[in-house]
């Protein structure tokens, strides 16, 4: 059975949460911690993950509040300390105005009967903005059940009465800093860019010029094979009117250019104003 608010309430009050809650003057009021069947727990301290060397310092107490980065990840401890009896269970989720922000928490899971200690659980922020971490927000919520018969042996007697919760070298050597590897990849991504771009300035470098030098070849051969055959006989009266020009017989030479110069008009009056294409 699901617990509502009052019940709760009712369980706060028999130790439920024995330590670091906050009592509201309203339990019922929108920002109470008790929500209509859900208990809201609050971020206490945050741990960064770190690297074996780092082991040789002292345990770090954590951060009250800690900026998360987009990929990057962080290990919350809970505030408040639990100390479940032997007939409840609780389902721990983040609460949508933690997940809509796109910060997913790695299975936080459930708390079983018995269990005595502060919570923790890695976060990673999935999303494209920093996200704050900070002492006293609320970070999981927890749908608390009754079961129909207490557990046999509960989660306390199991550990040997040791408490759950304290972040260990263990804890921070497991976790990576940055989950899905965002800042190397970017750094890969970069490079390859510019290393393509320099392979292509190169190709461009050396192909060009043979382009340029084999399409001169090409239309210096080809405007050599294709004369326009239309112009043949008019460079054949203009090389007469030369030729005649150079004649001593000046009167004579007169006529002959005014003759010539009268076929010139003549076979350019006949000639296409659009030059007919090549045959070959």
């Amino acid at each position: 059975m699901v617990l509502n608010d009052s019940e709760i309430i009712v369980q706060i009050g028999k130790g439920l949460v024995p330590s670091g809650l906050s009592q509201p003057a309203n339990w019922h009021a929108k920002d109470s911690q008790v929500q209509p069947a859900s208990l809201d727990l609050t971020v206490g301290r945050v741990f960064q993950p770190c690297t074996e060397d780092q082991n040789k310092q002292a345990l770090p107490v954590g951060e009250a509040q800690y900026v998360l980065k987009p990929g990057r990840t962080a290990i919350v401890l809970t505030r408040e300390e639990l100390k479940m009896p032997d007939y409840l269970l609780a389902i721990c989720f983040p609460p949508s105005k933690v997940s809509v922000r796109g910060i997913l928490m790695t299975n936080p899971g459930q708390v079983d009967p018995g269990y005595e200690g502060q919570l923790r659980f890695t976060v990673i922020n999935m999303g494209r903005k920093d996200f704050v971490l900070r002492a006293g927000d609320v970070i999981v919520s927890l749908i608390v059940m009754e079961l129909k018969d207490a557990s046999h042996t509960d989660w306390l007697t199991r550990h040997s009465g040791q408490k759950g919760g304290p972040v260990t070298w263990e804890n921070l050597n497991r976790v990576s800093s940055d989950f899905v590897n965002v800042e190397a990849r970017a750094r890969e991504i970069a490079q390859k860019a510019v290393q393509d771009a320099e392979l292509r300035v190169k190709i461009l470098g050396v192909v060009l010029p043979v382009v340029a030098t084999i399409a001169s070849l090409v239309l210096s051969s080809m405007l050599g094979l294709f004369q326009p055959s239309w112009k043949d006989p008019l460079q054949k009266v203009q090389q007469d009117v030369a030729v005649l020009q150079s004649e001593k017989d000046v009167g004579q030479i007169n006529k002959q250019i005014h003759d010539l110069e009268d076929q010139i008009r003549t076979l350019e009056q006949k000639m296409p104003v659009n030059p007919p294409a090549s045959k070959h």
